[in-house]
């Protein structure tokens, strides 16, 4: 019997002692050869068996650490009790000798950590996981200040580092990486499974070099990537989608975006999105691509004040409702803005697209418009922007409902027919106090067929066309429009359409002393016989429309188009109330701010006696991009200026 007894304290003593080491726990352990656990995953099954009541920090304090975790779901671990693998600077983390090809290196499975301070070393591993999210509940994931290195450019393999895949499960609550460095991985971030609800995720402030698929965002609902810089062998750079009956919101915001691969852009992409709620793609810089941007059933889509250079498509849009385009510069691409099957609300303003002629020429188009309308809200508008260099400067097929004014439409001609527009079935539409520009100088030969209007006999029914500026520079082969211009499909042109008082400046045999038109062949004859007024005054009209040297100080005469002057700088720039001018100028000078479109909106006469000095930006001016010229013994010297109330 005492036998008996004995064995039951006994067990019951053991019992109580096992239940009172295993308490939940809190606070900073050390990892490492002499710290408090020896290895990581040692210290992750201690805390699964005992819980947390707070929160912990697991610090790797030796310079290297070698190893295949996973990281379960910890009892007591929430939003407030996180627990935080933390590296010191330069703690270099790696899978051990002869792991196989296709391992995940650390498996996420449980729903709040946070990675810090940590080098990811894959370089001589293919096809791995860096950090893989498998079956969690609500994760919370924040990776800040980590490195992840691999092999890439070497081995052309497509590691991750961090993401999920086709064994992933449970639910994503909150991603966010920020402050890291992704290198030679070849598919950084990659989220691409639809069969998880995930809710956000947070990319800032990181730097990926050599990659293919830089950041790669599927079905989650509220997307942020901001303010980082991509040096890849990119795809695509930034993609982000879901399905196109989800109300998911993207934002994509101050990000420099370089194909690196110099040798062939082939389909690379800056920007991909696909299938969201909304999108805002502002103040972003890219280069070198096929396609800038690239968007698809976008309910609601904002791009503006982007920088896109040296891409063969600057920006195509297909399927969207509601769209505000605005204050872009788009320079040495082969296409500018392409819109595609909209029915749309749709504002595209103060933007800057200037076509680079020395590559497939015949296919240059600044603006294009195919199927798009606007039944529903009548506000379907574009204006105030400048298209130079195209084949076409404004492409227009199937579309209606549209308000073209205030733009200026320059064609530079290297071959032969050119268009400042073309437009075909263009019904119910408006286009007004425009500039149409032709200047064949640069003309290789003798130039024909070149044309301000093309194919106007099919644009389609009630059409206006009024007070528009037409500039032909003084060679042969310039037409209004195509074609042998007899009064017969003249007027069957006006009888569809409703053309007003528009102008025309061309070849100087065209007007007498007084600058009225005087017409000399059968074609101008006809076109003004059909018009509503007899005489027009050319000089006037042109002076209204800034043709170059009828007005001082407009956006032609300072030469905006041509040069950016780097002999004097300026900050801050964006700017909001005051500018510090740094310059090499002296004694009289001029300054002046011009908007988008051409116009002097503020000018200031100035004795200058130092090297610095500022001025305060008008309270009336607006957000936008504007030029700040300053004129200088007879030099202008031009800057862009970005100004954000």
């Amino acid at each position: 019997m005492n036998k008996y007894i004995f064995v039951f304290v006994l067990f019951a003593a053991l019992t109580l002692n096992q239940n009172s080491w295993a308490q939940p726990i809190s606070g900073y352990f050390s990892v490492g050869q002499a710290g408090d656990y020896t290895d990581l995953q040692t210290a992750l099954d201690d805390l699964e068996s005992n819980g947390i009541n707070g929160p912990i920090t697991l610090q790797l304090i030796d310079s290297q650490y070698e190893g295949l975790n996973a990281f379960p779901s910890i009892p007591g671990n929430s939003t407030t009790n996180t627990i935080t693998i933390k590296g010191n600077q330069g703690t270099q983390v790696k899978p051990p000798a002869g792991a196989p090809l296709g391992q995940r290196m650390w498996e996420i499975k449980g729903s709040n950590y946070r990675f810090s301070n940590l080098d990811f070393e894959l370089s001589l591993y293919s096809y791995f996981y860096t950090l893989e999210i498998t079956t969690v509940n609500n994760l919370v994931l924040e990776i800040d200040s980590c490195n992840f290195n691999g092999s890439y450019a070497a081995l052309g393999d497509l590691n991750a580092a961090v993401g999920t895949s086709s064994s992933s499960s449970g639910a994503i609550s909150d991603i966010q990486i920020k402050n890291s460095t992704f290198t030679n991985i070849g598919a950084p971030v990659q989220f691409l499974e639809n069969g998880i609800p995930q809710e956000n995720i947070r990319i800032k402030n990181c730097t990926f070099s050599q990659n293919q698929f830089p950041i790669s965002i599927g079905y989650f609902n509220n997307s942020l990537v901001e303010d980082n810089r991509i040096f890849s062998y990119s795809q695509q750079a930034i993609s982000i989608f879901n399905s196109s009956s989800n109300n998911a919101k993207a934002s994509i915001l101050n990000n420099t975006v370089n194909n690196i691969n110099l040798g062939t852009q082939g389909q690379s992409i800056g920007i991909s999105c696909n299938g969201l709620g909304r999108l805002t793609c502002n103040n972003n810089i890219m280069y070198n691509y096929a396609t800038g941007i690239t968007t698809e059933n976008i309910d609601t889509l904002n791009i503006e004040q982007n920088e896109i250079e040296k891409s063969s498509r600057a920006v195509s849009i297909e399927s969207s409702d509601i769209l505000y385009i605005t204050d872009n510069i788009v320079e040495y691409v082969n296409r500018g803005f392409s819109f595609n099957n909209c029915d749309a609300e749709l504002l595209f303003a103060d933007n800057i697209i200037r076509i680079d002629r020395s590559e497939d020429y015949e296919t240059a188009t600044g603006l294009r418009l195919n199927n798009v309308s606007n039944p529903s809200f009548n506000r379907n508008y574009f204006q105030n922007n400048i298209i130079e260099g195209a084949q076409y400067g404004v492409y227009l097929r199937n579309t209606s409902e549209l308000n073209f004014m205030l733009n200026t439409v320059i064609c530079l001609p290297v071959t032969d027919n050119n268009s400042t527009m073309y437009a075909e079935n263009c019904s119910e539409s408006s286009i007004k106090f425009n500039l149409f520009y032709i200047d064949s100088l640069n003309h290789l030969g003798t130039p024909a067929g070149n044309n301000a209007m093309y194919n106007l006999n099919t644009m389609g029914s009630n059409v206006i066309m009024d007070e528009n500026g037409f500039y032909f520079s003084p060679n042969t082969g310039n037409e209004f429009c195509t074609g042998d211009f007899t009064a017969q499909n003249l007027a069957g042109f006006v009888g569809a359409s409703s053309m007003e008082t528009n102008s025309l400046f061309a070849d100087p045999k065209f007007y007498n002393d007084n600058f009225m038109y005087e017409p000399t062949n059968t074609a101008y004859s006809n076109l003004i016989n059909n018009n509503s007024g007899t005489n027009i005054d050319i000089y006037g009209r042109m002076r209204d429309f800034g043709y170059p040297g009828a007005v001082e100080g407009n956006y032609w005469d300072a030469g905006i188009l041509e040069i950016e002057s780097n002999s004097f700088h300026f900050y801050p720039n964006p700017a909001n109330n005051n500018i510090q001018i740094d310059s090499p100028f002296w004694g009289q000078s001029h300054l002046k701010i011009i908007n988008i479109s051409g116009k002097v909106i503020y000018s200031q006469n100035m004795n200058l006696n130092s090297s610095t000095f500022s001025f305060e930006i008008p309270e009336d001016i607006k957000t936008g991009i504007y030029f700040l010229c300053v004129e200088n013994k007879g030099q202008i010297h031009t800057k862009r200026l970005l100004i954000q109330r």
